[in-house]
């Protein structure tokens, strides 16, 4: 237990001076709970609201999604001063973490949104000063407001960043990856620059970024990339890390649902505008994220209760088993599931399903799918053409990885997998999976 600094080497009462920090000597006494708090003698370590204590053992890897719309340089600069903060305390003795650190925004491209200034992310981390990237603090509207001074060139002092090559657990080559990370003690930046002063110039992701914010697709693309190999970011999550996802942001989520209503989806100009503001504005506003996914319930002004709903692209109720399928925005779930996936694999390793199998056996079953969406196809291949689409790649996805392990007249077994061919496989199975799952909505079945 971290209480302050020590006084001249010393400390008050039983407390030990270690390393300039006034640390309890105790080891029993930080076991369990939260530090400083009395746990009453529960052998399971729980605090007083019943939570198991956060396991921690040294590694930890944080990816920060900032909201790079137009209102956000307040929020981006004081952003600044906590990431620092945090830093310290990830790098102070008492905790001496082995961390990673990754950036990305909430811009997933929007097609009412301009493009001359920057281009969406989708879920790719940014690593780059800020100063290299200055159109980004213009805001387009009139006049222009500019952020580029106060939340860019006045906390960073650096013109570029770049980072050292390093191997991942994924990737034995060493390259340069797009985060900063140190490891005992042995950081991926440069000696003449600090792990604060780069966070002061990678941290402002600008004010450029699409108005119609999609935070929780932003991270959900972000771990996809991080799984799936030729991505930059691969590689990114550690196996035995604890996985911090933190996000910053002045807006109601946005994410939604492209397959069954295209690129435009609520956002249509020459849609219902069911979910607009104003129906009868040029433009829809940002309430679109609010409107989509919110059900009130009073006079208003204020509301008696507002909670979460999910609508059809009509402004319909659907029940959440038809949330995945048809609600405009995506659910909630689809999230938590990804979450509860990779913690999942941290607790019981690396998926293991078709370890016994051979991938013959694999193919099969993926030819099976194939088949199903082969015979519905005549009945949706009008209306759901893009769809269709969508899971054809990612059908030719999969079985162009197969084709890689094929062996004499069938295929290798899945322990024969290096950790990287599964996450690989893995990835392309899940995401074709993840398609096929909202067939069922494409009649109403569900």
């Amino acid at each position: 237990m971290e209480t302050g600094p020590c006084i001249e080497g010393d400390c008050i009462g039983a407390l030990s001076c270690l390393s300039d920090l006034c640390v309890d000597p105790d080891p029993d006494a930080v076991t369990g709970g939260h530090a400083g708090e009395d746990t009453d003698g529960d052998p399971t370590g729980r605090d007083d609201d019943g939570d198991p204590p956060v396991p921690f053992d040294n590694e930890i890897d944080i990816i920060f999604m900032i909201d790079d719309s137009g209102s956000m340089a307040e929020e981006q600069l004081a952003l600044v001063g906590a990431i620092e903060k945090l830093v310290e305390r990830l790098e102070s003795p008492a905790v001496n973490a082995n961390y990673r650190i990754a950036f990305t925004t909430s811009d997933n491209g929007n097609p009412l949104c301009p493009t001359n200034f920057k281009t969406p992310e989708g879920g790719k981390f940014v690593l780059s000063s800020c100063r290299q990237r200055a159109s980004h603090f213009t805001f387009s509207t009139v006049p222009p407001v500019e952020a580029f001074n106060a939340v860019c060139a006045s906390p960073c002092a650096h013109e570029t960043i770049e980072v050292l090559p390093t191997p991942t657990h994924l990737d034995d080559t060493s390259r340069p990856r797009p985060w900063i990370e140190r490891n005992n003690t042995i950081s991926n930046l440069p000696p003449n620059i600090s792990t604060v002063e780069a966070v002061r110039c990678l941290a402002p992701m600008g004010i450029a970024g699409c108005g119609y914010e999609e935070q929780l697709e932003s991270v959900y693309k972000a771990i996809l990339r991080t799984q799936s190999a030729g991505e930059d970011q691969y590689g990114f999550i550690r196996p035995n890390a604890m996985l911090a996802i933190v996000l910053v942001s002045d807006e109601a989520d946005g994410s939604y649902n492209r397959v069954p209503y295209g690129n435009f989806g609520p956002y249509d100009p020459n849609g219902n505008r069911v979910f607009w503001q104003d129906e009868s504005a040029p433009a829809p506003s940002s309430a679109v994220s609010w409107n989509a996914g919110v059900q009130c319930t009073g006079s208003g002004s204020p509301y008696d209760d507002c909670y979460s709903q999910h609508y059809d692209i009509d402004g319909n109720v659907v029940s959440p088993q038809q949330a995945a399928s048809q609600a405009v925005l995506h659910p909630v779930s689809r999230y938590i599931g990804l979450i509860e996936e990779i913690a999942e694999s941290k607790i019981s390793g690396e998926e293991n399903r078709y370890s016994r199998t051979d991938l013959w056996d694999f193919k099969a079953n993926v030819d099976g799918a194939h088949k199903i969406v082969e015979l519905v196809r005549p009945l949706i291949e009008d209306e759901e053409a893009e769809y269709l689409a969508t899971v054809d790649a990612n059908f030719a996805r999969v079985y162009d990885i197969l084709e890689t392990y094929e062996k004499g007249d069938g295929y290798v077994t899945y322990l024969e997998l290096g950790e990287s061919d599964r996450v690989t496989l893995a990835a392309a199975v899940n995401t074709l999976a993840e398609d096929l799952s909202t067939l069922r909505g494409k009649f109403g079945l569900d």
